[in-house]
């Protein structure tokens, strides 16, 4: 899985600790951080479910910020682009990215995992990156970007959906794997199409 960068109480800091798991350089856990963010006050109450495997609350957040770049980049390509078959894949990709969204937001509810609100510096970089080009520009960057960010979604779901610790993760992931699959063949089709 990537390793993303969460702001928090405006410094950054790395997705493990924003999930209340800290990395040691052996790779072990350690609850420190989970008891650092319960004096910030921002730890789940007693009554919370009980807390996910760092790995399992770390695919949640990571797909939660890779869903809300989705929306964001099929919006923009679905107004900005030239082709109509690109123009449809962006907006095949807000719909299936939405609903993604609401579907990851009832887990994480249920599992007691807090989900990013904005994108986090890469995926906002990103962004604002594909968002500035225009015309063939924009749709080969979109395509091609798009290819890369849904084999490695392709490797975490697949993933998840035998690692993860939480039935219910698993479950979720192996159900979405599919659709994550048709996306990265939609947008491999158009790559071809779009390469100059």
């Amino acid at each position: 899985m990537k390793r993303l960068w969460l702001p928090v109480a405006g410094a950054l800091l790395p997705l493990s600790l924003a999930s209340g798991c800290e990395r040691r350089d052996d790779g072990a856990s350690s609850g420190a951080a989970a008891a650092a963010l319960r004096e910030e006050g921002s730890a789940a109450p007693p009554s919370a479910p009980p807390a996910l495997s760092c790995r399992d609350a770390e695919f949640i957040v990571e797909t939660a910020q890779d869903t809300m770049l989705d929306v964001a980049l099929g919006a923009e390509v679905a107004q900005k682009a030239r082709s109509p078959e690109v123009k449809s894949l962006g907006e095949r990709m807000v719909r299936d990215s939405a609903r993604t969204n609401d579907e990851l937001a009832r887990l994480a509810a249920r599992k007691g995992v807090p989900l990013p609100r904005a994108l986090d510096e890469g995926h906002r970089l990103k962004l604002e990156a594909i968002s500035a080009l225009s015309g063939g520009t924009l749709e080969e960057a979109y395509t091609s970007d798009l290819v890369e960010d849904q084999e490695d979604d392709v490797k975490d779901f697949r993933l998840a959906s035998i690692d993860a610790k939480d039935p219910d993760i698993r479950a979720w992931a192996a159900q979405k794997l599919p659709v994550v699959e048709r996306h990265l063949s939609m947008a491999k089709r158009l790559q071809a199409k779009t390469r100059r």
